[in-house]
């Protein structure tokens, strides 16, 4: 709302500057601070460049990439060399904030969020922990798995296709399942719409070069149909297989850098396990 300038009476005054020289200063005020300050606000704010891979670590990359019909942030992609790291899947019985999970596992130079859970805490699908305890009950009918054996080999299988055996699986050392399978040998197999809606995403992918990919979406990321379909369409990524883990409130990803410093994205929810990255 504008103030009206209430008109004082003429009074005889003792100088000759006119009666609204105090607006004048403070108009003349205004404006040079206004031209201290458009040309900062005229310049625009730097484009990032969505086809670099940003590194964070040694075998460990990230890239910024916007999806069609997210109007909000884009889909951050952490690329993994396996040849360079550990895997290692975390679980613990009382469900802790990402800030916990950090404290917990100060030599992780990347945690991700991993398996669903009920509203009782209790673990969807298989997890198997550092120390090689096996949790919660294999998928096996839908979904998929991600797996690590002892050599450090990586695998990522989709249920249907291959379901989790605990005799011929001996081997793996690290495991946790999600669901649905949204790629499969390059091909989006999932298309369901019913009940879907747009939430923030935690997705692991293998490429074909054999990089793990961790994509975690921000808040009114994609729906999965899409995210499936955008995964398996966007062939720089070379994304032969995809799982959805976790989303929604769960969803979290942070990374401590070769340089010191720290990237986030934060979970809102307390969670009872995390896949851990580690530096060979």
């Amino acid at each position: 709302m504008k103030r009206r300038l209430k008109m004082r009476p003429s009074v005889p005054r003792r100088n000759h500057l006119p009666a609204d020289f105090g607006l004048y200063v403070l108009i003349a005020l205004l404006l040079s601070v206004t031209a201290l300050i458009s040309p900062l606000r005229a310049q625009p704010a730097p484009t990032p460049d969505t086809a670099a891979w940003i590194p964070l670590l040694d075998g460990v990359e990230r890239r910024v990439l916007p999806v069609p019909g997210v109007r909000f942030g884009a889909l951050t992609v952490i690329r993994i060399d396996p040849a360079q790291v550990r895997f290692s899947a975390h679980y613990s019985e009382t469900p802790r904030t990402v800030s916990a999970w950090q404290d917990a596992l100060p030599d992780a130079a990347l945690i991700v969020n991993a398996n669903l859970f009920q509203p009782d805490f209790s673990l969807i699908g298989l997890l198997i922990d550092a120390d090689g305890t096996r949790y919660g009950t294999p998928l096996t009918r839908f979904g998929g798995g991600f797996y690590v054996d002892a050599d450090g080999v990586v695998s990522l299988r989709y249920n249907p296709d291959t379901p989790y055996d605990p005799d011929a699986d001996a081997a793996f050392v690290t495991a946790v399942q999600g669901f649905p399978m949204l790629v499969v040998d390059g091909e989006a197999v999932f298309s369901a719409t019913s009940g879907d809606r747009q939430t923030r995403r935690t997705v692991i992918a293998l490429d074909d070069q054999g990089r793990v990919l961790l994509i975690v979406a921000p808040l009114f990321g994609p729906r999965l149909a899409d995210l499936a379909s955008f995964l398996a369409d966007t062939g720089d990524l070379g994304v032969v297989h995809a799982l959805n883990l976790d989303g929604g409130g769960s969803t979290a990803l942070c990374a401590r850098l070769a340089d010191g410093g720290e990237f986030h994205i934060r979970s809102w929810r307390t969670v009872r396990n995390y896949l851990a990255i580690v530096a060979r």
